[in-house]
């Protein structure tokens, strides 16, 4: 069964989501909510890539932007 938008949204907060004793809750699920919408805006960026030829240029800078955070 494939997931809604809105169900599809809640897994991505609860995949960044990141909580302790230390963390606020509301501050926990206000940040994976914020890496949760830079993710969505990159795919929409890939996307836009794609449909204009530009995705091999983009691939190799992502891998490369991959390796570094490995690095890291």
């Amino acid at each position: 069964m494939e997931l809604t938008p809105k169900e599809k949204a809640k897994e991505l907060i609860e995949d960044f989501k990141y909580t302790n004793k230390f963390v606020n809750p509301n501050w926990a699920i206000e940040n994976a909510k914020n890496c949760a919408l830079l993710c969505v805006n990159k795919k929409l960026e890939l996307i836009n890539l794609i449909n204009n030829d530009g995705a091999d240029d983009y691939y190799e800078e992502i891998l490369q932007v991959k390796e570094e955070l490995e690095k890291m």
